[in-house]
């Protein structure tokens, strides 16, 4: 009978240690919600005072021309790695 109670008794301990941890990060829960409610917004995404000119370019491009990108030089001699993109 002895044994009967005190298994009976760890059981009872276990499922109340369980029953602290889920009341505790459900505590945790609503003390981040009010974390996160006095965070301040971001700034928007476009600012009135900083946008561009009206003739500014909507759509850019870089144009690579004769562009040679040599390795190493050792010895005399030069490895041309890439040559001509634009071609």
């Amino acid at each position: 009978m002895v044994l009967s109670y005190g298994l009976s008794l760890n059981v009872s301990f276990v499922c109340s240690i369980q029953n602290q941890c889920n009341l505790a990060n459900q505590i945790i829960s609503v003390e981040r919600v009010n974390q996160y409610m006095d965070i301040q917004s971001e700034a928007t995404e476009v600012i009135e005072e900083n946008r561009p000119l009206q003739d500014w370019p909507q759509d850019g491009y870089v144009e690579l021309r004769d562009l040679k990108v040599i390795k190493y030089k050792y010895l005399h001699v030069h490895l041309t790695v890439l040559t001509n993109l634009s071609d």
